[in-house]
């Protein structure tokens, strides 16, 4: 927030030099500010009329830069196909001005598209670690944290528990150390995924906890969301189910506030689990119903950290209903398991996955 108002001080007060290349970084600032705060429309048409500018005065540099935000906040906005063609543009530009900082921002995000989009996590953890040793190579500190924890990530979703955890302590310490909240924050929950894969209650909740405190300061409201939904499925963990329902009720109203409807679809199946738990078989039928019409009308879970765990909530709640829909879930979570583990060029790998 105070970034936000900073750059609208700072564009205010030098109309003269809006046009120079510390103005037109500033309006990446902004923009970049609105969509942690969730204002992705918004964030969208400044960053149309800064691209707009960056081309007029002919600012190549800055024109890479805004088109890998727009890439950043339509990957937000769950516009994949657009995100991509933002993000080529970007790459473009990076090599034909020589920047490996905006490269390796560039390459950070379509990892992030391929990873989150068509769960093909062992390409995404290529150019993730591509877009790491461009950071080391330059010192660029903040990227570096970035990188580090997004390859432990990739590495969870493989099933590498152990790297990943390795590579998100690396980046925790780093992050704390130059004073990057952001990146604390999504570190943490990361750690946290980890921990609970891993039947770490305990551990799981007090990352989320803290993923949560640091998100709220910074009023990084995408993060929150992804906090509470894991500090949801640490309580799981620990039996304490009111408490999960409650967190999965507040990530899943910040969802709804960004307009995030693929994301929300994990925290509806929290609470769909949850009312299982507790024999609240009507309730568990209206929210099963949010994701069943979803996935009926077309949508897909993209963008979602583990879809196959929405799947799988919604079949057991289907056979326990002896709901003859139930062997449809079942045979779209194999075919979504199949398409995954094709992707892994080793066996090894996808045995690990798999299991």
């Amino acid at each position: 927030q105070e970034a936000l108002e900073r750059s609208q001080k700072a564009e205010d007060t030098l109309s003269a030099v809006l046009t120079s290349e510390l103005a037109l970084y500033t309006q990446v600032v902004r923009v970049i500010s609105l969509l942690h705060l969730g204002r992705l429309d918004d964030a969208m048409v400044h960053a149309l009329k800064t691209l707009e500018l960056d081309r007029k005065v002919g600012n190549r540099r800055e024109e890479g830069r805004i088109l890998n935000a727009m890439g950043w906040v339509a990957l937000e906005q769950n516009r994949p196909v657009v995100a991509r063609q933002y993000f080529t543009d970007a790459l473009k530009i990076a090599h034909e001005v020589k920047d490996p900082g905006l490269e390796s921002r560039v390459l950070n995000h379509l990892a992030k598209l391929e990873g989150e989009v068509n769960g093909n996590y062992a390409f995404a953890r290529e150019y993730f670690e591509k877009s790491y040793q461009l950071a080391h190579d330059i010192g660029d500190r903040y990227m570096e944290v970035g990188a580090l924890s997004n390859v432990g990530f990739a590495a969870g979703m493989q099933g590498d528990f152990d790297a990943a955890r390795s590579y998100h302590e690396q980046a925790l310490s780093l992050a704390r150390e130059i004073g990057d909240k952001l990146q604390e924050v999504y570190t943490l929950i990361n750690l946290s995924a980890v921990s609970g894969l891993l039947n770490q209650a305990a551990t799981a909740l007090q990352q989320t906890q803290r993923a949560v405190e640091v998100a709220q300061k910074i009023s990084e409201r995408s993060g929150e969301a992804w906090a509470m939904l894991y500090m949801g499925h640490a309580y799981l963990l620990e039996d304490e189910v009111q408490l999960a329902q409650s967190a999965y009720t507040r990530s899943l109203a910040i969802r709804e506030e960004l307009k995030q409807a693929s994301l929300s679809m994990e925290a509806i199946g929290g609470l769909v689990e949850t009312h299982l738990r507790m024999g609240e078989i009507d309730s568990a039928s209206r929210e099963a119903e949010k994701i069943l019409e979803f996935l009926d009308g077309g949508s897909t879970l993209d963008g979602t950290d583990e879809p196959l765990r929405v799947y799988y909530t919604c079949y057991r709640f289907l056979k326990e209903t002896k709901d003859p829909r139930s062997s449809r879930i079942l045979q779209s979570a194999k075919d979504l398991l199949n398409a995954q583990v094709s992707r892994f060029s080793d066996e090894a790998g996808r045995k690990r996955y798999v299991e």
